[in-house]
């Protein structure tokens, strides 16, 4: 039941009509985060980016967890990484969206300007992928 009400809020922030990402960032942060607590926020995130939205949604939600990154919350790397790579990183330029970069580095401790690691060559992330999208995933 938390979980629902949690999913239906982070929905209704995301719908909000601002035109820049960061405040509905912020709102899901610093006030859900408050009330949840980051592991239900974390998993109701995760949810939002299976579940088909526009792609702000996904900047909105992949922008929570760069704060989250940066203040070192408890975060599923590897769902995190997979999931964020897939809705804001176009497979054939993996390096492309600096957003999701910033994260997986973070999250790997990697070099940020002299790294290889491509998430989609990671068959950690291919599966859990897979796993989340029915194994649609190539």
């Amino acid at each position: 039941m938390i979980q629902m009400d949690l999913q239906n809020r982070i929905n209704e922030i995301l719908k909000l009509d601002i035109d820049d990402n960061e405040p509905r960032s912020d709102l899901i942060y610093e006030f859900l985060v408050k009330e949840y607590g980051w592991n239900e926020v974390q998993q109701s995130l995760f949810q939002a980016l299976i579940d088909e939205k526009p792609k702000r949604d996904y900047v909105t939600i992949a922008t929570v967890f760069w704060y989250a990154a940066l203040d070192h919350l408890d975060i599923d790397r590897d769902m995190a990484v997979a999931l964020i790579n897939y809705r804001c990183n176009p497979y054939d330029s993996p390096y492309e969206d600096n957003l999701a970069w910033s994260i997986t580095s973070e999250l790997y401790n990697l070099d940020y300007a002299d790294s290889e690691y491509n998430a989609f060559r990671d068959e950690k992330i291919i599966k859990i992928l897979n796993e989340c999208f029915n194994g649609q995933i190539q």
